[in-house]
């Protein structure tokens, strides 16, 4: 299974700014904290995203993106571009 942690693509590659994917976070995360402001480097532990949350925020971006990603990975979604680059790398194929 590709490891969404350890293979970051680069920013010139990657924009999560300019993908819909970041639209998708957020509005999960609203559904999870409530309707805030959220920016791509809002700390989400700072407002509530606690242990339970993270669980329940992984199922959902399993669900909503089609993706499979372990719970090791909760620890990372500390902001929306980090949520964005993990997504991104699990469903982009690895290069045999």
């Amino acid at each position: 299974m590709n490891d969404p942690i350890k293979n970051d693509p680069p920013m010139a590659v990657f924009d999560p700014d300019a993908s819909a994917l970041v639209n998708g976070i957020k509005e999960i995360l609203r559904g999870l904290l409530g309707d805030r402001h959220l920016t791509m480097e809002t700390d989400l532990f700072e407002l509530g995203l606690d242990s339970m949350a993270r669980l329940e925020l992984l199922a959902l971006i399993e669900e909503r993106f089609a993706v499979e990603l372990t719970e090791d990975v909760t620890r990372e979604f500390r902001t929306i571009a980090r949520i964005s680059r993990v997504i991104h790398n699990a469903s982009t194929p690895v290069d045999a």
